[in-house]
């Protein structure tokens, strides 16, 4: 059972280290998408959005 509760630990614990990692890239990518709207506004273009 000891084992068993360390396992579920550790799959605990890199569960919460991918979420994180895909909420960083997430955001990143959100970022990006923005930066990419900003510059069509700059530039005064219409974006096919």
């Amino acid at each position: 059972i000891e084992q068993l509760q360390a396992k579920e630990k550790l799959l605990a614990d890199e569960n919460a280290i991918l979420t994180e990692k895909y909420q960083a890239v997430h955001n990143d990518q959100v970022t990006e998408e923005m930066q990419a709207d900003f510059r069509v506004l700059e530039n005064g273009e219409n974006s096919d959005v």
